[in-house]
């Protein structure tokens, strides 16, 4: 690393210097905090959420639909297309029916959207 780059980071603090992972951890516990703590009044932070969520999907899609053709013109050999898509075929059932179970075992244990 050059001079530079360690002054920017020492110019960032302790926050500048945490990995993405634990600042998303962070941040979610701070969440589930402000919702203890706020109860049914967090009901009032519902439009930041909003503009996170609509934010999120407005850049993910496009993520995902530029990498897949990205990845698709880049390959050199077709026929592993056609592998890659039948690995695709096959996994994709299974990783839909892991999920249900997981989904349904999560809201028959926490009832999630239910007031005790």
């Amino acid at each position: 690393m050059s001079g530079k780059d360690t002054g920017a980071l020492k110019s960032a603090g302790f926050w500048g210097r945490l990995e993405l992972w634990k600042k998303i951890v962070v941040g979610m516990v701070l969440g589930c905090i402000v919702g203890v703590v706020m109860g049914p009044d967090a009901v009032i932070l519902k439009p930041i959420g909003t503009l996170f969520i609509n934010a999120i999907k407005m850049l993910i899609v496009p993520l995902v639909f530029f990498s897949l053709i990205v990845g698709v013109t880049s390959m050199q050999d077709t026929s592993k297309m056609g592998r890659i898509g039948l690995k695709a075929v096959l996994f994709i059932p299974i990783d839909y029916r892991y999920c249900y179970q997981y989904r349904s075992w999560f809201c028959c244990h926490f009832r999630p959207g239910r007031r005790p």
